[in-house]
């Protein structure tokens, strides 16, 4: 019995204790957790002009665009063609020249080879003698060469472009071919007139147009 109540005394001695450190701990409270600390600041940049890292600046602005393509080349240059504008048949007919007086000559340039026909006429019908004559002059521009070629047809007929061919000869820039012929029935005689078939021939230059041209003149009465 006093065993009983000596354990009964101890227990009651362990629950006053337990309730002693509840009472001390006091009531269980769902507690705040505490602020936490404030984040430490960034470092501050210096400015300065030798640091490798800098702040970016702004975009450039684009560079203009490129002129487009660059202006084209001259044109090709003029393009000269020296052949035939016709043929002896087919040759472009000049003004009549008198072979036995005084008057105009028959002028013509061009820039390529080329044919033409002249009629040397007989203009003088008095009852004296006046013989018949002509002088083909080709003046050729420097730096080209053309050559002169007539064929002198019979009297009293027309052209023949089978006539022995009368080649100019040279002077300077020039080349001439000169005939004459009699008039042999000076009264109520035949016509004396000859025609003339006269080719202008390119031998060689490549320059044409202005400046480039040759001129062929056809006098009478020389």
């Amino acid at each position: 019995m006093v065993r009983l109540l000596a354990l009964i005394s101890a227990v009651a001695g362990l629950a006053a204790c337990a309730t002693a450190v509840d009472e001390a701990d006091g009531p269980e409270d769902d507690g705040f957790g505490g602020d936490g600390g404030f984040g430490g600041f960034g470092g501050m940049m210096e400015p300065t002009t030798t640091s490798t890292t800098s702040t970016g600046g702004f975009d450039g602005t684009g560079g203009m665009a490129g002129v487009g393509g660059g202006m084209g080349g001259q044109g090709a240059g003029l393009v000269c063609d020296f052949s035939h504008l016709n043929t002896c048949a087919t040759a472009s007919t000049l003004p009549p020249v008198k072979g036995d007086e005084s008057g105009p000559d028959a002028v013509v340039t061009g820039d390529t080879s080329d044919w033409f026909q002249v009629d040397i006429v007989e203009a003088d019908g008095g009852i004296f003698e006046s013989d018949m004559s002509f002088t083909v002059t080709l003046d050729i521009p420097p730096g080209m060469d053309y050559d002169l070629i007539v064929h002198e047809g019979p009297e009293g007929s027309g052209p023949n472009c089978n006539a022995a061919p009368m080649f100019g000869q040279p002077s300077g820039n020039s080349e001439t071919v000169s005939h004459g012929w009699d008039d042999s029935q000076p009264i109520g005689g035949e016509d004396d007139s000859r025609w003339l078939s006269i080719e202008v021939l390119h031998v060689s230059g490549d320059d044409c147009g202005p400046g480039f041209q040759w001129t062929l003149t056809v006098a009478g009465n020389t």
